[in-house]
């Protein structure tokens, strides 16, 4: 469970659309999809947990309310997600199509969120000359227990 809440914080801190640098507020310019563009798409979703309240992302329901669907949702989406990143050029790739992804039993709209945040990852990564993206990944994998290829 507390694996799903980090990989849930992780989109969303890395989905934020943040497009002034550090040095003094210039436009960086995050690669579209953004995404709010995304997130509007799929605005009419929202989940519900065991006592019948509405979120509107799935991250926000406390781990004790979930539904066991929903625990089994966020693990599987957690365990796709870092299982099929790779590290090139210190940049993060996605290496499953979107059919791919789907037939794993999760819904597209993560695939595009996903994908979004990747996206938005890389160029922050650029932005703030992070250096050891393979590494974190590697740690990231090793915390899930997710062995490497």
């Amino acid at each position: 469970m507390k694996n799903g809440i980090l990989f849930l914080m992780l989109l969303c801190l890395c989905s934020c659309n943040n497009t002034a640098d550090k040095n003094g507020g210039k436009d960086i310019g995050v690669t579209e999809p953004q995404a709010d563009t995304v997130i509007k798409k799929y605005a009419d979703t929202s989940y519900v947990d065991r006592n019948g309240k509405n979120y509107k992302f799935l991250g926000q329901i406390p781990d004790s309310l979930r539904t066991p669907e929903q625990v089994k949702l966020l693990t599987l989406l957690s365990d796709v997600s870092y299982r099929y990143i790779s590290v090139k050029d210190n940049h993060e790739v996605y290496n499953l199509t979107r059919e791919q992804f789907v037939a794993k039993g999760l819904p597209e709209r993560f695939y595009d969120l996903l994908l979004t945040s990747i996206k938005e990852n890389n160029h922050l990564i650029d932005v703030d000359s992070v250096k050891n993206i393979d590494s974190m990944v590697r740690d990231q994998r090793k915390k899930l227990g997710i062995v490497e290829n």
